[in-house]
């Protein structure tokens, strides 16, 4: 968790507080950069956020690299 940029870290701990086990952030599950990679997981967005419990939008974050 330390290596990760201050916005995810607190990503993470906010799922926690709330109780949930599973946290998906997609700068980390789709590997940047890659067209494949988004290609393969672009095509499964609707069932990752059709069964969401809890959407975290950050807009306008370089990254998430910021706090």
């Amino acid at each position: 968790l330390n290596g990760l940029p201050p916005t995810f870290r607190n990503t993470v701990n906010v799922t926690r507080a709330l109780g949930y086990r599973y946290l998906w952030i997609d700068s980390l599950c789709i590997l940047q950069g890659s067209y494949d990679s988004w290609g393969n997981e672009s095509s499964k967005m609707q069932e990752y956020y059709m069964n969401a419990i809890l959407t975290i939008p950050l807009d306008d974050m370089e990254g998430g690299h910021h706090g």
